[in-house]
C-alpha cells in the first residue's frame, strides 16, 4: 500500500482542526474524506478507506461508540483507527477507546511529524497484517487446487500457475534430482523462453546452478542483486527475465528431492514473509509431486495385477476343460455298472473341478469389476420370485446339513430391474456361506420388504455370527475371517458388494459372535435409474 494511495477518513467536529488535520495529511500524499459527526463518519467509513482518524468528543455519539460499532460491523471491522481527544488523554481514556477496538490513541495538540508517524506505522501494520492474510489465502488455495491434482504434470501446473501468481512471478520450473542422485532435471517450466530451458534442462547434481547448488545443500538461494546473480556467470547470461532469482529445495520422506526455481522482472529483497511463502510453496509442492509418485506406482500395480489375474484365470480354462472332458469320456466308456471305488475318485475330480471353475470365474469376475467392463443385462422381476429360485437351489444342499432354509412372509409385491443371472450369483454366495458355517440344527431365513428408497433383501442365519473387529473388512478383496480353514480366497463378498454396487444399491451386515449374521443389500425400486 502506497501512501499516495492510502485514503483516509478524519472525523473532528472542531472546523480548524478538521481542516489543519486534513491540510497535514494530503500534504504529505493522502487521500482524505471529512466527517464532522458520528453519523457521517459512520456513513463514509462504507468508502472503505484505510484509516480513520476518529476524536472521542463528537455532537451525537462518542468516537468510542463510533469505534465499538465500526468494529462490530463486519464491512468496516478491519478499518484501522486512530482516535484523538484535547480532553480524554487520561489513562482510563485511552484505555476505553483502545477496549473499544482502537489501533492507537493521540492526544491533542500534536505536532505534525507526530501525526504522520503514527498514521505511517498504523498503515504499515495495516500493509503486513493484509499481505499475511493475502498469502495466506493464495497458500490455501494452492493447497485446494494440490487435492485434486493426481499427475506430475498436474502438480506442477498448479505450482507454476496458482503459485507464481500468487507472487507475481514472471517465470518458474520445477527440477527433480534423479534417484541415482548425478542429474538435475528440469520437469515442467513456465514463461521461460525454449533457448534459456535447453541450458538448463538437464544438468549434473555438481553443476554450480542455484537450482543444484540448492537441492545438494538443501537451502533455498535468493539472489535479490545483479551483483548476487553475477556470482553465477551462466544464470546471468541467461537471464531473459531480468530480475531477482530464487532456487527453493524440497525433500520427502520417500527420498524425492527437488527444486522450484522463481523469476521475477524486477530486483528486489525478500522479507520474511515473502521468504516463508515461498518456502511454504515449495514444500507443498514437493509432497504433491510424492502424493502423484505414489499414485502412479499404486496404480501401475493394480493395472498389472488385474492384468495377470485376467490372463492367470484365462489360461487356467482350458486345462480345466480338459480335466472335465476326460471325466466325462471316462464315463461313457466303462461299464454301466462303474466300480465304487473309480465312481468316488470321478466324482472327486469333477467337485475339485468345479470349485477350481468357481475361483476362475471369481477371478474373471474381480479383473471386469476392477476395468469397469462389466455388462449387465437388467429386466424386470419380482422380488419373491427371485428369492423362490434361490430357495429351490440350495434347499436339497440345506437339507442334507440338516438347516431349515425358508422364506419369510413378505407384504406388499415389490418389483426390481436387476440382471437376474448377477442377483442369483449374489444370492449363491450370501446363502452358500450361511449354509457353509451355520451347524446342523440350524436355520436360514430369507427375506424381503419394500421401503421408500428401495427393495431391501436379507438374509439370516443363525450361525457362529462374526467377531465386530472383523465387519469393516468383510468387504473387502481376499480378506477371510477364518484363513486357516482355506475356503477359499476371499472374493466372494467383495464381488457380490460389486455386483450391488453397479445395481447401484447398498450392501451391509450385522452381526455379534453367538447370535448369527444378517446380509441386507437393497436395490432402487422398478423404473428408478441404477447404475450400469
Amino acid at each position: 500500500m502506497s501512501h499516495e494511495r492510502a485514503r483516509i477518513l478524519n472525523v473532528n467536529d472542531n472546523p480548524a482542526s478538521l481542516y489543519l488535520t486534513t491540510l497535514t495529511l494530503q500534504r504529505a500524499g493522502y487521500e482524505v474524506l471529512e466527517a464532522m459527526t458520528g453519523a457521517q463518519a459512520l456513513e463514509k467509513a462504507r468508502q472503505a478507506p484505510d484509516l480513520i482518524l476518529l476524536d472521542v468528543r463528537l455532537p451525537d455519539l462518542s468516537g468510542h461508540a463510533v469505534c465499538a460499532r465500526l468494529k462490530e460491523d463486519p464491512q468496516t471491522s478491519s478499518i484501522t483507527i486512530l482516535q484523538t481527544s484535547a480532553n480524554d488523554v487520561d489513562v482510563l481514556a485511552r484505555t476505553t477507546g483502545l477496549e473499544a477496538g482502537a489501533d492507537g490513541y493521540l492526544a491533542q495538540p500534536y505536532e505534525a511529524e507526530e501525526l504522520l508517524a503514527w498514521v505511517k506505522a498504523l498503515l504499515r501494520a495495516r500493509q503486513t497484517l493484509m499481505a499475511s492474510h493475502t498469502r495466506l489465502l493464495r497458500l490455501q488455495q494452492v493447497t485446494a487446487a494440490l487435492c485434486y491434482a493426481v499427475t506430475p504434470e498436474e502438480v506442477t501446473a498448479v505450482i507454476l500457475h496458482q503459485g507464481l501468481d500468487a507472487l507475481q512471478a514472471q517465470a518458474g520450473g520445477v527440477a527433480l534430482r534423479s534417484e541415482d542422485g548425478q542429474t538435475v532435471e528440469m520437469v515442467n517450466t513456465r514463461g521461460y523462453p525454449e533457448f534459456s530451458i535447453k541450458n538448463f534442462r538437464r544438468q549434473p547434481s555438481s553443476a554450480q546452478t542455484p537450482m543444484c547448488l540448492s537441492i545438494v545443500r538443501n537451502e533455498p538461494i535468493y539472489l535479490e542483486t545483479a551483483e548476487m546473480e553475477a556470482a553465477f556467470p551462466m544464470v546471468a547470461k541467461v537471464n531473459t527475465v531480468g530480475g531477482s532469482r530464487v532456487a527453493l529445495p524440497f525433500s520427502t520422506s520417500t527420498g524425492l528431492r527437488g527444486c522450484l526455481a522463481i523469476s521475477f522482472r524486477q530486483f528486489h529483497a525478500f522479507d520474511a514473509h515473502d521468504r516463508a511463502f515461498m518456502m511454504g510453496l515449495a514444500h507443498q509442492c514437493g509432497q504433491a509431486l510424492d502424493r502423484a509418485r505414489l499414485y502412479a506406482e499404486a496404480k501401475a500395480l493394480a493395472r498389472s495385477r488385474e492384468e495377470l489375474l485376467a490372463i492367470v484365470a484365462h489360461d487356467l480354462r482350458n486345462p480345466l476343460a480338459a480335466v472335465t472332458t476326460s471325466t466325462e469320456i471316462i464315463r461313457r466308456t466303462l461299464p454301466i455298472a462303474v466300480p465304487p471305488l473309480l465312481e468316488s475318485r470321478l466324482n472327486s475330480i469333477d467337485r475339485s473341478a468345479e470349485r477350481m471353475n468357481h475361483l476362475i470365474q471369481d477371478l474373471l469376475d474381480l479383473a471386469r469389476f476392477q476395468a469397469g467392463t462389466l455388462v449387465l443385462r437388467q429386466e424386470h422381476h419380482g422380488a419373491k420370485e427371485l428369492l423362490q429360485e434361490v430357495l429351490d437351489s440350495h434347499a436339497v444342499l440345506a437339507s442334507e446339513k440338516a438347516l431349515r432354509l425358508h422364506l419369510e412372509p413378505a407384504g406388499q409385491e415389490a418389483r426390481v430391474r436387476c440382471d437376474r443371472e448377477r442377483m442369483m450369483q449374489v444370492f449363491s454366495n450370501l446363502v452358500g456361506n450361511a449354509i457353509k458355517f451355520t451347524p446342523a440344527g440350524g436355520q436360514i431365513i430369507l427375506s424381503v420388504d419394500s421401503h421408500p428408497a428401495g427393495v431391501v433383501f436379507s438374509v439370516r442365519d443363525t450361525g457362529p455370527g462374526i467377531s465386530s473387529e472383523h465387519l469393516p473388512r468383510l468387504f473387502h478383496r481376499f480378506f477371510q475371517v477364518e484363513p486357516a480353514r482355506r475356503n477359499g480366497v476371499g472374493l466372494g463378498l467383495s464381488i457380490v458388494k460389486a455386483i450391488v454396487d453397479a445395481h447401484g444399491g447398498t450392501i451391509s451386515v450385522e452381526s455379534a459372535l453367538g447370535q448369527g449374521t444378517i446380509f441386507r443389500f437393497a436395490l432402487p425400486h422398478q423404473g428408478s435409474p441404477a447404475q450400469a
